[in-house]
């Protein structure tokens, strides 16, 4: 979604991408983008191809990060989300990079306690980006909420997977969390939040960029509005649930992906309102309603299924 915005606005975007088959870029390429448009194949955490990819840049945006509820190494969480962006500051200092936009969650966003691997390496990665303005650089840092709408239906994008199998009738138990609420965004608003972080962001601020508190019961109303249905669900104690994701746990030893852990699901059981006040008064950011966000992940859904239906 940044990439097709950047290149939409004139901007020449030069992409550090993992080597994947070219479908993994294929649209914004084939919106007759590629003139303006480069792609550097590598990892971030290979010093050599990051420091290509930073040659002659004046702005980048870090989103490159390992983000799932488990790996059978955690030491990768530390390798990217880290070491990566350690290595990325180095070759920005290095190359002279105007700005660094930083990506990181409001899971690190005070108060909150580090449950989750991933979490303990985010926090550590801000803790890099402040090294990097403290020796001269200009960051600013971006801790999007619970992201949703059109994307790869993976593990980063567990909004819209709720969505899309409550949409299907398919979402039928959940944790019962007492009312917690999160906050969920828009993925085109983070986006826009991102472009204005660039533009006016405050050297070494950091923004929460986010949209409604919803407690999931709510955010599944809002889809059942969207489709027509809606659709009764379990809740199930959050000691029940611990207990299958510490069997999901033990299933990762023997090469299984847990979908979830008993970490993750303490932390999706805490009551995290947020709040975009700051973005909003110092970058002039505005996000849509949760109501239009899950409408357009709807419609978007519905286009999928039927692209697929009509595919030769």
């Amino acid at each position: 979604h940044l990439l097709r915005v950047l290149l939409a606005s004139g901007s020449s975007v030069r992409v550090l991408a993992r080597a994947r088959p070219m479908s993994a870029v294929r649209c914004p390429m084939s919106e007759g983008a590629a003139t303006n448009l480069e792609l550097v194949w590598g990892s971030i955490t290979d010093s050599g191809a990051v420091q290509r990819a930073m040659q002659g840049v004046d702005t980048v945006f870090h989103l490159a990060a390992c983000a799932r509820p488990w790996a059978r190494d955690p030491r990768e969480f530390t390798a990217v989300n880290v070491e990566g962006t350690r290595l990325l500051v180095t070759a920005a200092l290095a190359c002279g990079v105007r700005k660094l936009v930083h990506v990181s969650t409001e899971l690190v966003q005070d108060p909150v306690v580090d449950r989750t691997a991933y979490q303990r390496a985010k926090r550590a990665a801000e803790a890099v980006v402040a090294g990097y303005v403290a020796q001269g650089g200009d960051a600013v840092i971006v801790r999007p909420t619970r992201v949703y709408g059109p994307g790869p239906l993976n593990p980063a994008n567990s909004v819209t997977r709720v969505i899309d199998l409550y949409a299907r009738g398919l979402f039928r138990l959940r944790i019962a969390d007492g009312g917690a609420r999160a906050n969920y965004v828009y993925v085109e608003d983070v986006v826009d939040g991102l472009r204005r972080a660039a533009e006016c962001g405050a050297r070494g601020g950091a923004y929460l960029v986010g949209g409604e508190n919803l407690t999931l019961l709510q955010l599944l109303a809002l889809v059942g509005e969207a489709t027509g249905a809606q659709h009764a669900t379990l809740p199930l104690p959050r000691s029940a649930v611990r207990l299958m994701a510490g069997v999901a746990e033990l299933g990762g030893l023997l090469g299984l992906t847990p979908p979830i852990t008993r970490a993750w699901v303490d932390l999706l059981s805490e009551d995290r309102p947020m709040a975009s006040a700051k973005a909003e008064a110092e970058l002039g950011y505005r996000p849509r309603s949760a109501r239009a966000g899950i409408a357009a992940t709807v419609a978007w859904l519905a286009d999928r299924v039927s692209a697929a239906a009509f595919r030769p």
